[in-house]
């Protein structure tokens, strides 16, 4: 299935089953709505609102009493195309901005609830964020600037060679999609970034920029220190990582970006390119690929 192409091999059964499955999801748009509320969850105290079929499922879990102390965050988000990528809502509620991070709603009908979900609660998308530009995570961007014609495109320089390369990636994969999506990706207002570059704001959040190579060469994590939650892309995923593999990718450079990451905070969530949200230090325990780092 095309969506286990994104994930690395030697895969343990359970990260099998759970590939087939969301595979399966992809094909058929409603069971893949069904199963949207399964792929974003988190142990801490924030309400985390997950698109399912064009509504939004709320959901709540708190840990501690003591609420007033939480960072004015809030995050959305779903699966989309056919390799189920994860596309995210992060919000800041104090400022109401919003960024999406990782836009590749291959479709009007995917990306619609992502832009209601921010009416609805007055936010301004004021960014998008990629962690990188596999044509996964950016099929959305013409579809996205049809209606925000201005939004500032963020990407780090490693990445735009394969940014570049979109149509000929949607050709060489069969990747289906929306006619007004195609074309070359947008080039205005599009903003590269390099390794100096540590902090992206959204309203009055800050999130932290993690350069984490390996997958492909301008892969990023962005870190939100205050709720301690990291969205990664396709580094660390339930029970795997991203490939390596590609000819753009490197071994040697994901074996670095994994280390520093399995060296943070082991309560930090994770929100993966590719399936169910995850806490780091259950990956540390139970994920083959990251034992002895």
């Amino acid at each position: 299935a095309a969506i286990s192409r994104f994930y690395s091999t030697g895969c343990n059964t359970a990260l099998a089953t759970m590939l087939a499955a969301a595979a399966a999801a992809a094909t058929t748009r409603s069971t893949l709505a069904r199963s949207t509320s399964q792929h974003v969850r988190h142990p801490l105290t924030r309400c985390v609102d997950v698109l399912v079929n064009g509504s939004c499922h709320f959901t709540k879990r708190t840990t501690s009493s003591d609420t007033d102390t939480q960072p004015p965050i809030d995050i959305a988000g779903a699966p989309v195309n056919a390799f189920a990528m994860n596309q995210y809502i992060l919000a800041c509620t104090s400022t109401k901005e919003a960024a999406i991070i990782d836009c590749g709603a291959s479709s009007q009908s995917e990306l619609d609830p992502f832009l209601a979900w921010m009416k609805e609660r007055d936010y301004t998308l004021v960014s998008c964020l990629q962690t990188h530009a596999h044509l996964d995570h950016v099929a959305g961007l013409n579809l996205l600037r049809r209606i925000h014609h201005d939004v500032p495109i963020y990407l780090h320089e490693r990445d735009m060679p394969i940014y570049e390369r979109f149509e000929e990636s949607v050709s060489g994969w069969n990747f289906q999609m929306d006619e007004n999506g195609m074309g070359p990706l947008p080039t205005e207002n599009v903003h590269c970034f390099d390794d100096t570059r540590h902090e992206m704001s959204v309203g009055d959040l800050s999130l932290q920029i993690l350069p984490t190579p390996g997958h492909c060469p301008g892969q990023v994590g962005y870190y939100e220190p205050e709720s301690n939650i990291f969205f990664g892309g396709d580094l660390i995923m339930q029970g795997s990582i991203g490939r390596t593999d590609f000819p753009e990718s490197s071994q040697e450079d994901m074996m670095k970006s994994l280390r520093r990451v399995v060296a943070m905070d082991e309560d930090m969530t994770v929100y993966p390119g590719h399936g169910p949200a995850t806490v780091l230090k259950d990956e540390k325990a139970n994920n083959p690929f990251l034992q002895g780092l």
